[in-house]
């Protein structure tokens, strides 16, 4: 699978969308929010540096979970819902890795290993890494920019009104 460090990208986009959503939100939901976010970006540069996901029937229920409470948020109309809406679409691509897993563990033998990125020839990981941290940036970057964190983000170029940089 080319593909291999996407969930993880996708586990870094989606962290910061309910991080800098939670920046803006109410008490309740910047503690779950942010918890959400903060254990997306762990498990991104976990499942990043192994090279494989691990318990995948565990990720693709907190990805689906974590769906939900997005959608709740969402609908709570408290906040804005396109960026909670790429961070649904970031996990559903956790989700989907995840299933693709567990199917493929089934066809194999139990002495053969999952999901291993030590078979990919270099190349074709950095190729994949760089198409994959660039859908996710693309997903990300304008989510952020709706979010009450990116609306009061400074211009690059510019310094703020009250005297930072």
């Amino acid at each position: 699978m080319l593909t291999r460090q996407w969930p993880a990208l996708c586990a870094w986009g989606a962290g910061l969308i309910h991080l800098a959503v939670a920046a803006g939100s109410s008490p309740l939901w910047a503690v779950l929010l942010g918890a959400m976010g903060a254990l997306e970006l762990a498990w991104g540069v976990y499942a990043l540096r192994s090279g494989r996901m691990t318990r995948p029937r565990v990720v693709m229920g907190a990805a689906l979970g974590a769906i939900g409470v997005s959608g709740i948020a969402g609908l709570s109309g408290s906040f804005a819902g396109v960026p909670l809406a790429a961070a649904a679409v970031l996990l559903l691509v956790i989700a989907f890795a995840a299933a693709a897993v567990l199917r493929a563990e089934r066809r194999r033998s139990p002495r053969r290993s999952t999901y291993e990125a030590s078979r990919q020839r270099p190349g074709r990981t950095l190729l994949g890494l760089l198409a994959g941290a660039a859908l996710v940036a693309g997903l990300t970057t304008p989510a952020l920019a709706l979010t009450d964190a990116g609306e009061h983000a400074v211009p690059h170029g510019e310094t703020s009104r009250h005297g930072g940089h």
